[in-house]
């Protein structure tokens, strides 16, 4: 009972940590961009603030504000689509904010985590690949994107198809190796214990199924972390389970 409390508490703290950084990279971005609208919105005050004391004052003419103003009108023209980009960009990084740092989208069909998030582009870790590719905002608000969020699943499940004329007693002996391995305490840390060791179906070989969990440790903050440490667990465990076979003398069989 106590070390079922002990391995909750252990779990709640990982996922509070990840939170907690995950939170701190969102701020850390959000603050960029909250900096450069603010620059934005200071420079249009000062400039209103300009021209409002040009007109209290008389200095400004009618002339005088056409001569002001022309050049404002004329960069509406070559600078219209930034200006639509930027707003586009603002309006989704406030208003929709569909996502954050450090969750897992897919969009167009990829599968992707949010690396870095700015007032025009955002940067997206392949999950595949490890590439980091940018993608405009403007172009984001028209995607569909699906937001999954929290931590990969740790499950994970190996399926050995067996020689049909392995013995019971063998197979039984298989099952204790790997559950010792599991539950040994040189391997805690890695694994938890199997959800369930059983033989699903006897044909031209023994399925026999199992189905663990793998432990994440308070330094995998990432999902491209946790994959690959659950890739190089999954990896060390089949080298154990072939190490099993061949210590029990047990076949192979061959599709």
């Amino acid at each position: 009972m106590m070390s079922c409390r002990l391995g909750f508490s252990y779990i709640t703290q990982v996922r509070a940590h990840k939170y907690c950084l995950a939170l701190g990279y969102t701020l850390t971005d959000a603050r960029g961009v909250v900096d450069c609208l603010n620059q934005l919105m200071s420079g249009s005050v000062i400039a209103v603030v300009i021209l409002g004391w040009l007109l209290l004052t008389g200095i400004a003419t009618t002339k005088v504000l056409i001569a002001i103003v022309s050049p404002f009108l004329a960069a509406t023209f070559v600078f219209g689509d930034t200006c639509k980009t930027l707003f586009e960009g603002i309006i989704f990084a406030f208003v929709k904010h569909p996502f954050d740092v450090g969750d897992r989208c897919i969009i167009d069909g990829i599968e992707m985590e949010v690396k870095r998030m700015n007032i025009l582009t955002t940067i997206f870790l392949n999950m595949s690949s490890g590439e980091e590719t940018f993608y405009p905002n403007s172009v984001l608000a028209t995607k569909p994107i699906v937001n999954l969020k929290g931590e990969p699943d740790p499950s994970d499940s190996v399926e050995l198809n067996l020689d049909c004329a392995t013995k019971k007693l063998k197979i039984d002996a298989l099952k204790d190796k790997i559950r010792h391995f599991l539950d040994d305490s040189d391997h805690a840390p890695k694994y938890e214990s199997p959800s369930h060791i059983m033989v699903k179906e006897i044909g031209s070989g023994i399925k026999m199924d199992v189905g663990f969990k793998h432990s994440m440790s308070i330094l995998d903050v990432t999902h491209a972390q946790c994959l690959e440490k659950k890739k190089k667990q999954r990896s060390e465990f089949l080298l154990h389970v072939k190490q099993f076979l061949e210590d029990l003398q047990i076949k192979i069989a061959l599709a």
